[in-house]
Formats: structure tokens, C-alpha cells, sequence
């Protein structure tokens, strides 16, 4: 009950991180149409391991300290869109509720296989404009890697020994559009595997990864 207590408090420390891209969106929710456009979604990704846990992201980003790692990864994901009615979600500025599973090769150090399976809530436009379209999502669910990853921390914080093949997955990506690129959409995302600080595996057992998106809706 402790340990679950620490991580409820840990990841409520996430939530001013996020609560900047939701206000915008909550703004616009009363003005936005229903409809998002797109019921699936073919998305290939690229990502690079970022040296960072998950709330130094935002600062590091913002003040350029963000060092990276060698390991990349490379994927492919299916997005289906749940509903576009969130209901009372709405007004909490979530235009849309998805899934997404994605297929994931490790390069660069790591040489493994991963699959990962998310429940998305993508906001309501944080910009809609004639030239430029911007909305966020956050993604949570599970990851499983096919095999050890060899750059990721075990329990004892030495790389390749004793990691964990399941962990917590979360992502979170804005996306980007353009009326002329009418199925197309670019996105940068956040990759992030964990033990949701001890409650799945040992802590700082996971990873980081940041990269970007080419997205094909239908």
C-alpha cells in the first residue's frame, strides 16, 4: 500500500506538466467539432534514447540540456479511433479516445524486437488554423520487449543485467497537419517504458526514447 501510495504521488507530479497542453485544448472544446476526421491511422516512427527520466523531459527539451545515447528505434503502429464523442470527457478537452499497437525494432546497442498496446486520449485542437493543425495525446498501456534489453537498468543500475521484458508503457506526442496533406500528419513523440515506480519492476529500470512520426489516416 506504501509503494503504491509513493508512485500515485510521483506521477501526480506529471500532471502540471500536462495540464499547459490540456488548458488550451479545454479552451477550444466548446467551439470544436465532433468530428476528427480520421477512424484509422497507419503511423511509422523513429526515436533516439534520450538521458532523462520522465519529468526532467519538458525542461530539458525547453532549455536544449537534453543529451541523448546511441540506441535508436524504429516502428510501425495501427491507431484505431474508439469514439469521438468523450462525453463528459469533453470538457476536460479530449476530442478523441484511441487504441494503438505498435511494432517496435531496437537498433544501435540494442538488438530486440518490442510490441507495446496504448489507450490514447488525443485532445481537441491546440491550433486550427488555414496552415497549421495541432493537437496532443498521451497514451497509456503496456510494453513487452521480445528479448533482455541490454541498455536498459536492472534492478541493481547496471546496464544489461537483470532487466525486465514487461514494463508500463506510456506516450506522448503532438501532431501536426496541414489542410493541403489531407491524410498526412508529422508528430513528435515521447516513447517512455517503466515500472510505474516500482509497481510493475524494480524503479528506473526503463527507457526514454524521442523522435518523430509520418502518419497516414483514413
Amino acid at each position: 500500500m506504501t509503494r503504491l501510495l509513493i508512485a500515485l504521488r510521483r506521477i501526480a507530479r506529471c500532471l502540471p506538466i500536462l495540464a499547459l497542453a490540456w488548458a488550451g485544448s479545454m479552451l477550444m472544446a466548446p467551439f470544436a467539432n465532433a468530428q476528427m476526421q480520421r477512424d484509422q491511422a497507419v503511423t511509422l516512427y523513429w526515436g533516439r534514447w534520450g538521458d532523462t527520466r520522465l519529468l526532467q523531459v519538458p525542461q530539458k527539451l525547453i532549455t536544449g540540456s537534453m543529451d541523448y545515447f546511441e540506441p535508436q528505434l524504429v516502428g510501425v503502429s495501427y491507431l484505431q479511433v474508439l469514439t469521438e464523442d468523450a462525453g463528459w470527457l469533453r470538457y476536460l478537452g479530449v476530442g478523441s479516445v484511441e487504441t494503438e499497437v505498435m511494432l517496435i525494432k531496437h537498433t544501435r546497442v540494442q538488438d530486440h524486437w518490442e510490441a507495446d498496446i496504448a489507450l490514447g486520449l488525443r485532445s481537441f485542437p491546440l491550433i486550427d488554423q488555414p496552415w497549421l493543425g495541432l493537437n496532443f495525446q498521451m497514451g497509456n498501456g503496456f510494453s513487452w520487449a521480445f528479448d533482455y534489453p541490454t541498455f536498459e537498468k536492472g534492478p541493481e543500475g547496471i546496464r544489461g543485467e537483470n532487466t525486465r521484458q514487461f514494463q508500463y508503457h506510456m506516450n506522448f506526442e503532438f501532431e501536426f497537419s496541414h489542410p493541403g496533406l489531407e491524410n498526412l500528419r508529422f508528430s513528435t513523440r515521447l516513447h517512455h517504458r517503466s515500472g510505474i515506480y516500482g509497481l510493475i519492476s524494480p524503479r528506473r529500470t526503463g527507457s526514454n526514447y524521442l523522435g518523430f512520426g509520418v502518419r497516414y489516416g483514413w
